[in-house]
């Protein structure tokens, strides 16, 4: 991988993922590579105050990965 890619997570109370949105035609390209979890699955601890958080997801052609809460709805 050469590129950032980034995706925004959104996550439901019970800490599945709700729904990922590629940010940008090369997340797009490459979510299957990305081997990101499904829409359903378990991705973090459940959420204590009944909000969906919302997360920024980057993954680095180095092969870091950073996080970051967008909002909490």
């Amino acid at each position: 991988m050469e590129q950032t890619l980034e995706y925004s997570v959104l996550i439901d109370e019970n800490g599945s993922i709700q729904s990922i949105v590629p940010m940008g035609k090369a997340a797009a390209d490459y979510i299957e590579q990305a081997n990101m979890p499904l829409a359903g699955e378990p991705f973090v601890s459940a959420v204590s105050n009944g909000k969906n958080p919302k997360i920024r997801v980057v993954l680095r052609p180095s092969g870091r990965v950073q996080t970051f809460l967008e909002e909490s709805d």
